[in-house]
C-alpha cells in the first residue's frame, strides 16, 4: 500500500469525514422505504451488503494490526491496557480483540 504524506490530523480529518459519509449513507439507505422493491432486488442488495461488510471487516482487521504494531511507534500511554480499552469500546471481550489482533497480524496487508 503507497501512502501520500500527510499530517497526522490531515489523517485524522480525512478518515472521520469518509467514516461520516458512510455514516450519512446508512442512515438514508435505512430511511429508504422498500416494501414494493421485489426479491431480486432485495437478493442483489443484500448481496452488496454482505460484500461491504466484508470489506468494513478488512478494514477493521487493518487498524487492529496497526494499534497492535503500529508503524508511526505510538504506542498507548501508562494505565489500562489497549485490548481492555477496546473490548470496552466495541463491547467485545478481551479474548475476541486478542483473536482479532492475531488474525489481522498474521493476514498482510490486504484490506478486502
Amino acid at each position: 500500500m503507497t501512502c501520500e504524506p500527510l499530517t497526522a490530523q490531515t489523517v485524522h480529518d480525512r478518515v472521520r469525514a469518509e467514516l461520516d459519509a458512510v455514516d450519512a449513507a446508512h442512515d438514508r439507505l435505512r430511511a429508504i422505504c422498500t416494501d414494493l422493491a421485489g426479491n431480486a432486488f432485495r437478493i442483489e442488495i443484500a448481496e452488496r451488503l454482505e460484500s461491504q461488510n466484508r470489506r468494513n471487516r478488512g478494514l477493521s482487521y487493518r487498524f487492529f494490526g496497526e494499534i497492535a504494531e503500529p508503524v508511526d511507534g505510538v504506542t498507548w500511554p501508562a494505565g489500562p491496557k489497549v485490548r481492555d480499552v477496546l473490548a470496552s469500546r466495541l463491547r467485545l471481550t478481551a479474548g475476541e480483540v486478542k483473536r482479532r489482533s492475531r488474525l489481522r497480524h498474521g493476514s498482510g496487508r490486504d484490506d478486502r
